[in-house]
């Protein structure tokens, strides 16, 4: 939530203080977990801006607890401290561990919870086709963001990262050219 209120803070302070020139039009993207927070504070935004999340997850849930990365989590350890944290209705539904990480990380950070971007056209999501890392977030975010553009690279999340870069800076300014009132130029 910090990250969201500072990148909303500067979007705001560059929008209003014209002490260092004028700024605009403005936009968020990053990549992987930057591009989730880039894309929550698309999301947040009251001015129609750019959007540009690459390689993105929807909400950090898939990644911890479907994905590769779930691999990787001592779920026996948490299975064993789970009694501590969980609600009667959440016992009485047979919740493991995975049950209980997978609702308070979609609680916390699934972006279908939040309202689309004001400025649709003007958000691109760059997703990786073999990516193992976050997977199926294309299309669900896609789906909630209508009048999206979702872009395939043939790289997975690693390689993409690497190898996508021609991608990204092209759904950026892509992005930036679909904002209502802009000048379009190809300079």
């Amino acid at each position: 939530i910090a990250l969201v209120c500072e990148g909303l803070s500067l979007l705001e302070y560059f929008k209003v203080n014209t002490t260092l020139g004028k700024f605009g039009p403005f936009g968020v993207t990053g990549i992987s977990m930057g591009g989730h927070m880039a894309a929550l504070a698309g999301c947040n935004s009251l001015d129609k801006i750019a959007v540009i999340p690459c390689l993105s997850p929807y909400s950090a849930s898939p990644v911890f607890t479907e994905a590769l990365l779930s691999k990787w989590v001592d779920w026996e350890t948490l299975d064993r401290e789970l009694p501590l944290y969980l609600t009667k209705e959440q016992e009485e539904l047979e919740w493991d561990s995975r049950d209980y990480m997978k609702f308070l990380l979609d609680s916390t950070t699934d972006l279908t919870r939040f309202g689309p971007p004001k400025c649709p056209q003007a958000t691109i999501q760059v997703s990786a086709k073999y990516d193992k890392y976050v997977p199926g977030t294309g299309e669900r975010l896609h789906k909630y963001w209508k009048g999206s553009e979702l872009r395939w690279t043939p790289y997975s999340h690693v390689s993409g990262i690497a190898l996508g870069q021609d991608a990204f800076v092209s759904a950026i300014s892509d992005a930036f050219k679909r904002l209502p009132g802009e000048i379009k130029s190809d300079k």
